[in-house]
């Protein structure tokens, strides 16, 4: 290979990274959700005590004179948000009383922080980006669609009419759910892949089950979809390496919360607190409501006794500042604690007061999320009124005030106009796809059409996890949607492969006939 060779590839591996991470670049700056400064902060408070607070960002401002000394939690009493606090001492963490919440990865968090500390957010953005060229390559070349040009194509296709580039610009996980299923098919399915790409793909995994609960239960349901797919002996048969590296990434997945937990309660004295995500869920829904207005079983649980401000809006129970609808916010650190451990039990006393109507809602959520497509992230400013963004750095939140997002002028309406018209034709023409390649070509459809049913299987998990048991809202099939385009440029390139190949095989019998 001549230098001028190599000098053009790595200006195409250039190009297409970049073109993956196009829109946080015309925004100025990467995107933030408001679970971002959690994960962030877990990463900075981790470094800060371990340094013996001697180590400090613009993040620490916030919390360090809330750390306890020598590990003295002062006593659970009092009110965490009592009347009249500032609106921007209402919050889910509170150090002082070793009030932390769980389920934020501190792993992704160090990542994220990393690229802080680097590079102002824009390596982790570039980890990202180069992260999902290397899985959309691998998988193209996974199916023989390998042409210089046709892997550009697919990457600036997917680059303008998908989430993708959103995504990778989004300082949370979420961009590893789609991520780890692209890793685990190439695993699960036949071909040639290098040591050195099954390890990539592993630690694909890794970062994914490490970084977010509903990664662990794609992974599982993945796991599970191949399961019944092996009893229905529908081919190819799932490769072993497949059923080792999910089994493992799962006990990794679940292994990092308990480390979590510990490495909490080691450095503050306290485990952290879960949120009552179930409870919030089935109030909202109704069930919920209804059980607590029946008399609760003599006010059983917690959330019984507590104030709720607006019992329609999961959202607004865990997470308003406004006493008016908020709810969790407002209750002191035992009631806090309570809810969080009466979590489980209290959805399970509330399905067995109306089963009926608890599992009408599990469904309608799960399907409402599952459908659920649109950009929702893009514009997430505030600044025409008080209490914008309080919890980031006066100088990440100047520059962000000054983004496209801050000023909220990017064209969500227009964008997910143009996601939704794509994945409806992209949807029409892979299932067309697959109709052709079952009689062009049946071993090009049975991996195909296995990638389609494991990805189906991940993104219901996904689906009931985040619509049927936290919120719907966009993020959660948003962050997976890119892959029905994906899917269908590959379904386009291997009829016109089989296409090309029919006169070929017509012509080869006519000669042996002959």
């Amino acid at each position: 290979m001549t230098i001028a060779s190599r000098a053009q590839d790595w200006a195409r591996h250039l190009l297409c990274i970049l073109a993956l991470m196009w829109v946080p670049l015309a925004n100025g700056q990467p995107f933030f959700f408001y679970d971002t400064t959690n994960y962030v902060r877990a990463a900075d408070v981790a470094l800060h005590l371990a340094s013996g607070k001697t180590i400090s960002t613009a993040w620490t401002e916030r919390y360090a004179g809330s750390i306890p000394e020598n590990g003295a939690i002062r006593p659970d009493a009092g009110t965490v948000a009592p009347a009249g606090a500032a609106h921007s001492e209402v919050t889910h963490n509170d150090i002082s009383a070793g009030l932390i919440m769980s389920g934020r990865s501190p792993y992704i968090g160090a990542l994220m922080y990393l690229g802080y500390l680097a590079s102002d957010f824009w390596l982790y953005v570039v980890f990202q980006a180069a992260v999902s060229y290397f899985l959309i390559v691998l998988a193209l070349r996974r199916f023989g669609i390998d042409g210089k040009g046709l892997i550009v194509g697919t990457v600036l296709g997917l680059s303008a009419l998908t989430t993708l580039p959103f995504y990778n610009g989004l300082l949370l996980a979420d961009s590893f759910g789609a991520f780890a299923i692209i890793a685990f098919l190439l695993l699960a399915t036949p071909g040639k892949l290098s040591r050195g790409e099954v390890a990539a793909l592993v630690g694909v995994l890794v970062v994914s089950v490490s970084a977010h609960l509903t990664h662990i239960v794609m992974l599982a349901a993945m796991l599970a979809a191949l399961a019944l797919l092996a009893l229905l002996r529908w081919p190819p048969a799932a490769q072993r390496r497949a059923w080792l590296a999910g089994a493992a990434c799962i006990a990794v997945g679940f292994a990092s919360v308990q480390l979590t937990a510990f490495a909490t309660e080691l450095a503050l004295g306290k485990k952290p607190n879960l949120l009552p995500l179930l409870t919030s869920r089935f109030v909202a829904d109704g069930p919920g409501k209804a059980y607590i207005d029946a008399g609760c079983e003599g006010d059983r649980f917690t959330i019984c006794r507590v104030h709720i401000g607006d019992p329609t809006n999961a959202t607004n129970i865990l997470s308003s500042a406004q006493r008016s609808t908020g709810t969790y916010l407002f209750a002191n650190v035992e009631e806090r604690r309570r809810l969080g451990t009466e979590d489980t039990a209290f959805a399970w006393a509330v399905f067995k007061f109306d089963p009926v109507g608890q599992t009408g809602m599990i469904v309608h959520n799960t399907f409402k999320q599952l459908l659920w497509v649109e950009y929702g992230g893009l514009n997430v400013g505030c600044f025409d009124g008080p209490y914008c963004w309080e919890s980031l750095p006066t100088p990440v939140r100047e520059t962000f005030k000054r983004t496209p997002s801050g000023q909220n002028a990017w064209p969500e309406d227009a964008m997910t106009a143009v996601l939704r018209a794509t994945t409806l034709v992209s949807l029409a023409v892979l299932l067309v796809g697959l109709w052709n390649l079952a009689r062009s070509s049946p071993r090009d459809f049975a991996v195909l059409r296995l990638w389609v049913a494991v990805t189906l299987a991940a993104m219901l998990a996904s689906a009931a996890f985040g619509g049927a048991g936290v919120e719907p809202q966009y993020r959660y099939q948003g962050r997976l949607i890119w892959l029905v385009p994906f899917f269908a440029i590959i379904a386009v390139g291997l009829v016109r492969r089989a296409r090309r190949a029919a006169p070929e095989i017509g012509a080869t019998l006519e000669a042996r006939s002959a």
